[in-house]
């Protein structure tokens, strides 16, 4: 018997929807500055108190819980906290973050099994953020006074930024909704996807993120390779490869035209990933200089680490020498081998979620998702600071038990159609 949804509570679910679409786009800095608040953590602290509200409220309804919320409660919240005791410069602004983290993981847990037309906000997240990147790239100037209050840059040489403010950060965020996307895409036919794929590698390909350019290109030969529409891995390569070269004709296109985009960053980012002395490059040297610094660091704490907050105080004190750009190294550097352990097994429960999530619902899906984490995590130290990793981890961690019944009678109240399929 379907369960019966209150209109408070479906109104409830809608504003939440709108909550999540202004956080997965960094929207909400927009607003900020259209409003005047001064610093960005103002904005954080209020989405933090927003998302309480609603866990509260939907736990008061409804028995629906979040898998494995006790092991992500300890790695996200708990066991990061608990290392502020033995770190050199505790700061609570640390323990506030990792709390909104959780909350907002669990809330995006909630929403989702209730409210279970997903792919329509991953969809408009998507698209927004592509086209504030694009944006930032033709005007970087408009997005100056975000940054200023983020204490942020705004301009990278040419490179897209968007609303998040950073070219990596972007490009991983992307990663993280075109996940979502092909996760909850109840079918897909070939040209979709190839019109999704030619958009986000042309928009990896306008961050000028090498690591990113990567992960995606992953992503997407898993995708294939695995998909109703593949037959082997040589015909998603070729797909790839095709698509690959419909990005750079598209995008050479606009070099023709009086305000075209000048690709030679662009080109000669993407060039140096091939190049045999890639290592000696300027900022991929730096970077394999950095980390080594926090391997040596790593070894002399290696099984409590120095504590959540840690790599800030180094790094003020001169004990690095820069960021690592790489999550796995800031993890053991922060939480030592203990931390790891947690994180570790947060990995092996999160790939036996996603092995049932989506139209695919396979064990090799589930590893190209993780795979494509780990990679994403290897080329850069914001994966655990992006606030769509955790809205990810809800969407893959929620409790699917009964959203057949709330999905049927919300249809029968509203009237309110499947998504077309794709």
């Amino acid at each position: 018997m379907a369960m019966d949804i209150k209109p408070e509570e479906m109104l409830l679910d809608r504003a939440f929807s709108v909550l999540l679409l202004l956080i997965m786009t960094q929207a909400y800095r927009v607003v900020a500055v259209v409003i005047g608040i001064p610093e960005i953590s103002y904005v954080t602290a209020f989405i933090t108190v927003l998302c309480s509200i609603y866990i509260i409220y939907k736990l008061t309804l409804r028995k629906v819980r979040v898998e494995y919320a006790f092991l992500f409660f300890l790695a996200i919240f708990l066991f990061p906290s608990l290392t502020l005791i033995y770190t050199y410069d505790p700061d609570p602004r640390n323990f506030f973050i990792q709390l909104h983290y959780f909350l907002l993981f669990i809330s995006s847990g909630l929403f989702f099994s209730s409210f279970h037309l997903p792919v329509r906000i991953f969809l408009a997240a998507f698209f927004i953020s592509v086209f504030a990147m694009v944006l930032s790239i033709v005007q970087p100037g408009l997005f100056s006074s975000m940054a200023e209050m983020a204490s942020a840059r705004f301009d990278y040489l040419g490179r897209g930024s968007g609303l998040f403010l950073q070219p990596n950060l972007i490009a991983y965020n992307l990663i993280l909704m075109m996940m979502l996307v092909l996760l909850c895409m109840e079918s897909m036919r070939g040209k979709t996807f190839a019109a999704l794929a030619v958009l986000f590698l042309g928009a990896l390909f306008l961050t000028g993120s090498r690591g990113g350019m990567i992960a995606g290109t992953v992503l997407l030969v898993g995708a294939l390779a695995v998909g109703r529409w593949a037959k082997n891995l040589q015909f998603a390569l070729s797909a790839l490869a095709l698509l690959w070269i419909a990005v750079l004709i598209a995008l050479s296109w606009s070099v023709a035209t009086p305000s075209g985009i000048d690709l030679s960053l662009y080109l000669e980012r993407v060039s140096s990933i091939f190049a045999d002395d890639v290592a000696e490059h300027g900022s991929v040297a730096l970077r394999l200089a950095f980390q080594h610094e926090f391997i040596l660091r790593i070894y002399e704490r290696p099984f409590l680490g120095y504590g959540l907050g840690s790599i800030d105080y180094m790094l003020e004190t001169e004990q690095l020498i820069g960021a690592a750009h790489n999550q796995f190294l800031d993890s053991l550097l922060q939480y030592g081998l203990a931390g790891g352990a947690i994180m570790l097994a947060c990995a092996f429960a999160l790939y036996r979620r996603l092995s049932k999530v989506g139209e695919i619902r396979s064990s090799s899906f589930a590893l190209i998702l993780t795979a494509t984490l780990a990679l994403s995590m290897m080329g850069t130290n914001m994966i655990f600071s992006m606030q769509n990793f955790y809205v990810f981890l809800g969407f893959a961690l929620m409790d699917r038990r009964s959203i057949g019944n709330l999905r049927a009678t919300r249809i029968a109240k509203e009237g309110v159609s499947r998504l077309p399929a794709f």
